[in-house]
Protein backbone atom coordinates (compact mmCIF):
# COMPACT_ATOMS: atom_id res chain seq x y z
CA UNK A 1 0.00 0.00 0.00
CA UNK A 2 1.11 3.20 -1.03
CA UNK A 3 0.60 6.82 1.14
CA UNK A 4 0.34 10.03 -0.40
CA UNK A 5 2.81 12.41 -0.13
CA UNK A 6 1.72 15.31 2.36
CA UNK A 7 1.90 18.00 -0.42
CA UNK A 8 -1.20 15.90 -2.36
CA UNK A 9 -3.33 15.54 0.84
CA UNK A 10 -2.87 19.18 1.12
CA UNK A 11 -3.57 20.10 -2.19
CA UNK A 12 -7.18 18.17 -2.07
CA UNK A 13 -7.95 20.04 1.03
CA UNK A 14 -7.56 23.34 -0.53
CA UNK A 15 -9.57 22.23 -3.45
CA UNK A 16 -12.06 21.19 -1.24
CA UNK A 17 -12.33 24.26 0.29
CA UNK A 18 -12.68 26.32 -2.90
CA UNK A 19 -15.00 23.96 -4.36
CA UNK A 20 -17.49 23.57 -0.87
CA UNK A 21 -19.01 27.13 -0.50
CA UNK A 22 -20.29 27.02 -4.58
CA UNK A 23 -21.51 23.45 -4.13
CA UNK A 24 -23.21 25.04 -0.86
CA UNK A 25 -24.75 28.10 -2.73
CA UNK A 26 -26.31 25.20 -5.82
CA UNK A 27 -27.26 23.55 -3.20
CA UNK A 28 -28.99 26.63 -1.14
CA UNK A 29 -29.97 28.32 -4.55
CA UNK A 30 -32.10 24.88 -5.43
CA UNK A 31 -33.83 24.27 -2.44
CA UNK A 32 -34.94 28.11 -1.97
CA UNK A 33 -36.10 27.81 -5.86
CA UNK A 34 -38.39 24.37 -5.19
CA UNK A 35 -40.08 26.84 -2.05
CA UNK A 36 -40.90 29.27 -4.22
CA UNK A 37 -42.25 26.84 -6.53
CA UNK A 38 -43.89 24.78 -3.91
CA UNK A 39 -45.65 27.94 -2.31
CA UNK A 40 -46.95 29.04 -6.43
CA UNK A 41 -48.58 26.05 -6.96
CA UNK A 42 -50.33 25.74 -3.38
CA UNK A 43 -51.39 29.60 -3.67
CA UNK A 44 -52.60 29.11 -7.70
CA UNK A 45 -54.52 26.55 -6.04
CA UNK A 46 -55.67 28.61 -3.54
CA UNK A 47 -57.08 30.78 -5.62
CA UNK A 48 -58.43 28.63 -7.91
CA UNK A 49 -60.42 26.93 -4.99
CA UNK A 50 -61.70 30.33 -3.37
CA UNK A 51 -63.05 31.68 -7.24
CA UNK A 52 -64.63 28.41 -7.57
CA UNK A 53 -66.30 28.39 -4.21
CA UNK A 54 -67.44 32.36 -5.06
CA UNK A 55 -68.74 30.95 -8.81
CA UNK A 56 -71.33 28.45 -7.17
CA UNK A 57 -72.46 30.09 -4.26
CA UNK A 58 -75.79 31.63 -4.06
CA UNK A 59 -74.29 34.40 -2.39
CA UNK A 60 -74.94 37.81 -3.66
CA UNK A 61 -72.38 40.07 -3.79
CA UNK A 62 -74.13 43.15 -5.15
CA UNK A 63 -76.59 42.74 -2.06
CA UNK A 64 -74.38 41.63 0.49
CA UNK A 65 -70.60 42.81 -0.12
CA UNK A 66 -71.25 46.20 1.84
CA UNK A 67 -72.24 43.79 4.73
CA UNK A 68 -70.11 40.86 5.23
CA UNK A 69 -67.49 41.55 7.94
CA UNK A 70 -64.98 39.49 7.25
CA UNK A 71 -65.72 39.08 3.95
CA UNK A 72 -66.92 35.02 3.25
CA UNK A 73 -64.31 34.57 -0.31
CA UNK A 74 -61.77 36.32 2.06
CA UNK A 75 -61.98 33.75 5.22
CA UNK A 76 -62.22 31.25 2.99
CA UNK A 77 -59.07 32.00 1.12
CA UNK A 78 -57.98 32.73 4.97
CA UNK A 79 -58.61 28.50 5.77
CA UNK A 80 -57.51 27.45 2.75
CA UNK A 81 -54.48 29.35 2.73
CA UNK A 82 -53.70 27.73 6.85
CA UNK A 83 -54.40 24.40 5.72
CA UNK A 84 -52.56 24.45 2.56
CA UNK A 85 -49.23 25.35 5.12
CA UNK A 86 -47.81 28.33 3.06
CA UNK A 87 -44.91 29.30 4.31
CA UNK A 88 -44.71 32.81 5.98
CA UNK A 89 -48.58 32.73 6.17
CA UNK A 90 -50.47 33.20 9.19
CA UNK A 91 -53.93 33.18 9.79
CA UNK A 92 -56.06 35.70 9.32
CA UNK A 93 -53.18 37.83 7.21
CA UNK A 94 -55.87 37.75 4.20
CA UNK A 95 -58.94 38.69 6.27
CA UNK A 96 -58.43 42.02 5.06
CA UNK A 97 -58.20 42.67 1.70
CA UNK A 98 -59.74 44.85 -1.92
CA UNK A 99 -63.53 43.44 -2.44
CA UNK A 100 -64.22 45.19 -5.27
CA UNK A 101 -68.05 44.40 -7.09
CA UNK A 102 -68.60 45.49 -10.52
CA UNK A 103 -65.82 47.67 -11.14
CA UNK A 104 -63.99 47.17 -14.75
CA UNK A 105 -60.88 45.18 -13.81
CA UNK A 106 -58.35 44.54 -10.85
CA UNK A 107 -55.71 47.14 -9.60
CA UNK A 108 -52.86 47.75 -12.04
CA UNK A 109 -50.57 47.26 -8.87
CA UNK A 110 -50.15 44.59 -6.65
CA UNK A 111 -50.47 44.67 -3.09
CA UNK A 112 -46.86 44.91 -1.15
CA UNK A 113 -46.84 41.96 0.52
CA UNK A 114 -50.07 40.19 1.46
CA UNK A 115 -53.73 40.66 0.16
CA UNK A 116 -56.78 39.30 -1.67
CA UNK A 117 -58.73 41.07 -4.24
CA UNK A 118 -61.87 40.34 -5.11
CA UNK A 119 -63.91 41.23 -8.25
CA UNK A 120 -67.29 40.59 -9.97
CA UNK A 121 -68.08 41.45 -13.19
CA UNK A 122 -71.71 41.81 -15.23
CA UNK A 123 -71.48 41.59 -18.76
CA UNK A 124 -74.36 43.38 -19.56
CA UNK A 125 -76.70 41.42 -22.70
CA UNK A 126 -77.29 42.67 -25.96
CA UNK A 127 -80.30 45.21 -26.17
CA UNK A 128 -83.25 45.01 -25.60
CA UNK A 129 -82.22 43.26 -22.81
CA UNK A 130 -81.18 45.10 -19.21
CA UNK A 131 -78.46 43.58 -17.30
CA UNK A 132 -79.78 40.98 -14.45
CA UNK A 133 -78.36 41.30 -10.88
CA UNK A 134 -75.03 39.33 -9.85
CA UNK A 135 -74.98 36.84 -9.63
CA UNK A 136 -77.37 35.97 -12.61
CA UNK A 137 -81.05 35.65 -12.68
CA UNK A 138 -80.99 33.96 -16.47
CA UNK A 139 -78.71 32.88 -18.77
CA UNK A 140 -78.23 36.25 -21.04
CA UNK A 141 -76.52 37.68 -18.85
CA UNK A 142 -72.87 36.76 -17.65
CA UNK A 143 -71.51 37.06 -14.16
CA UNK A 144 -67.38 36.49 -13.77
CA UNK A 145 -65.82 36.09 -10.27
CA UNK A 146 -61.92 36.81 -9.94
CA UNK A 147 -59.95 36.56 -7.28
CA UNK A 148 -56.46 37.54 -6.84
CA UNK A 149 -54.18 36.14 -3.90
CA UNK A 150 -50.69 37.94 -3.32
CA UNK A 151 -48.17 35.89 -1.02
CA UNK A 152 -44.46 37.24 0.38
CA UNK A 153 -42.31 33.86 0.80
CA UNK A 154 -39.49 34.29 2.59
CA UNK A 155 -36.29 33.88 1.50
CA UNK A 156 -34.79 31.17 3.63
CA UNK A 157 -30.73 31.54 1.79
CA UNK A 158 -28.28 33.24 3.39
CA UNK A 159 -26.58 36.10 1.69
CA UNK A 160 -30.16 37.29 0.57
CA UNK A 161 -29.89 40.36 1.75
CA UNK A 162 -27.21 41.69 -0.92
CA UNK A 163 -29.49 40.86 -3.90
CA UNK A 164 -31.42 44.21 -4.62
CA UNK A 165 -35.03 44.57 -4.29
CA UNK A 166 -35.63 41.18 -2.04
CA UNK A 167 -35.35 42.77 1.62
CA UNK A 168 -36.82 45.65 3.47
CA UNK A 169 -37.21 46.40 6.71
CA UNK A 170 -39.77 42.78 7.90
CA UNK A 171 -37.16 40.99 6.14
CA UNK A 172 -35.92 39.65 2.61
CA UNK A 173 -38.68 38.13 0.59
CA UNK A 174 -40.56 37.58 -3.27
CA UNK A 175 -43.86 38.32 -4.14
CA UNK A 176 -45.85 35.81 -5.64
CA UNK A 177 -49.30 36.40 -7.17
CA UNK A 178 -52.30 33.97 -8.52
CA UNK A 179 -55.24 35.11 -10.76
CA UNK A 180 -58.43 33.12 -10.98
CA UNK A 181 -61.74 33.60 -12.86
CA UNK A 182 -64.62 31.46 -13.14
CA UNK A 183 -68.23 32.18 -14.97
CA UNK A 184 -71.23 32.04 -12.33
CA UNK A 185 -73.97 29.89 -13.89
CA UNK A 186 -77.40 31.20 -12.63
CA UNK A 187 -78.63 29.39 -9.87
CA UNK A 188 -80.96 26.44 -10.75
CA UNK A 189 -84.89 26.47 -10.65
Amino acid sequence: MTSRPERQRGQSLAELALVTPVLLLLIGGAVQYALIMETRHEIIQVARDTARWAATQTYDPCDDAASDTPRQPLTLADELATSASLIGYSAGDWNSGNFLVQTGALPASLPHKEGVEVLWTVVAPPPPATPGPCPPQDNTTQAFVTIRLTHAVPILFPGAWFIPGLCDGSGCDVSISATAMFRMEPPPE
